[in-house]
């Protein structure tokens, strides 16, 4: 059985849906299978482009596409090779495809779907926020072929299809995960020095992790930081501008915390690690369209006490008062009572902090993800 992944950005893109196949393609290929990634272009912005068309990445073969701006219904991209490239697969009966995201892609596998082996799609909603009906419509069509199996991220998620109308046998939940070795191996000099190149030794330190996108709500966290009771606190914003760096810059300095923030860029896995077991608190303030937060995975795994907004599989992945605390969609007051609550006690922390962990190793490693998507490949 030969496995073919198929998302909008493909690697070196980052991203909770980008890990989720990465990470998943790599177990597949250490396990015997053979495993092929195919993505559009597009890495960032419709603006950022990866001009290769074919290339290894960790071991990997990744195939891309050369993407175009439309304005069809549903659609942003479409990349009329890949149908092309899809409709040429030898011994397609052998190929198991996986597709992430009802976009271009997805719904060419699905028009294709009866000439591979099997076809899963991870579609990774978010349910606060449900797609229009008849965009359900069109998927509930296309995935009622024989051989077309559905995943959520969550159990929720997965509640969701089924209520609107969806076969229940063919729905299942398979999470996102971490790789536990990437954040427990990280020593204390290793956090020590990075704490004195951001300069962030001796203050409080909050952490997000994620694209610098509108959508994650990281102006509602600059907000907050006047009604922090620690004076001596920092908010470090984790990973890549996509367009709205510099508004919250000129947010920040209305509000004259600018001072208090810090923007660290793109970060390798390592230094990212390592930041993680630097922070005080990890924060995941979007606003809607997060299906899972894997960012609060990985916090977890660095036992790291959590808090996200109601949003999405956010909601499923923190148990208040356990692993974090939640906070209603928006409300940045409600977000800064809970970055209080937790700076301001040591113990809760800490008992947060274990309780995440424990529930990362029981739940949410890659290799447990991994399989759950291989037992829906090999049923």
């Amino acid at each position: 059985m030969k496995i073919l992944k198929i998302e909008q950005r493909g690697p070196p893109a980052i991203g909770g849906v980008e890990k989720n196949v990465l990470e998943t393609s790599k177990i597949f290929s250490k396990l015997g299978y053979e495993t092929e990634i195919w993505s559009s272009d597009i890495m960032t912005h419709e603006k950022d482009v990866d001009n290769r068309i074919s290339f290894m990445y960790e071991g990997l073969k990744i195939r891309k596409f050369k993407s175009h701006n439309v304005h069809l219904p549903f659609l942003k991209l479409i990349y009329s090779s890949f149908i092309k490239s899809l409709r040429n697969l030898k011994d397609s009966k052998n190929i198991v495809i996986h597709t992430h995201s009802f976009l271009f892609h997805t719904i060419a596998v699905l028009i294709n779907a009866k000439r591979f082996k099997k076809v899963i799609v991870t579609l990774h909603l978010d349910t606060t926020n449900p797609p229009k009906k008849i965009l359900m419509k069109v998927l509930k069509m296309f995935t009622s072929q024989e051989n077309v199996y559905i995943t959520g991220d969550t159990e929720n998620e997965k509640q969701f299809f089924i209520k609107n109308g969806f076969n229940p046998n063919k729905v299942f939940v398979v999470p996102n995960g971490v790789n536990l070795k990437d954040f427990e191996n990280i020593t204390k000099n290793e956090i020590k020095d990075l704490k004195e190149e951001y300069n962030i030794t001796n203050s409080s330190n909050v952490l997000f992790v994620g694209r610098l996108t509108k959508i994650k709500g990281c102006d509602l966290l600059i907000k907050a930081i006047p009604l922090l009771k620690s004076k001596n606190v920092k908010i470090i914003f984790a990973g890549p501008d996509f367009g709205s760096r510099d508004e919250w810059k000129e947010l920040a300095l209305k509000l004259n915390v600018y001072d208090k923030i810090i923007f660290t860029g793109k970060l390798s896995q390592k230094k990212l690690s390592t930041l993680y077991n630097a922070c005080d608190v990890l924060v995941h303030s979007s606003y809607g369209g997060e299906s899972f937060g894997i960012t609060l995975v990985e916090a977890m795994a660095c036992k790291k006490p959590v808090i996200g907004s109601r949003t999405g599989g956010v909601k499923e992945l923190i148990e208040d008062g356990k692993n974090g605390l939640k906070f209603d969609i928006g409300d940045y007051k409600q977000l800064a009572e809970n970055i209080n609550i937790l700076l301001e006690n040591n113990s809760i922390r800490r008992k947060m902090g274990n309780y995440g962990y424990k529930l990362v190793k029981k739940k949410y490693t890659w290799n447990i993800v991994a399989r759950k998507y291989l037992n829906i490949m090999n049923q």
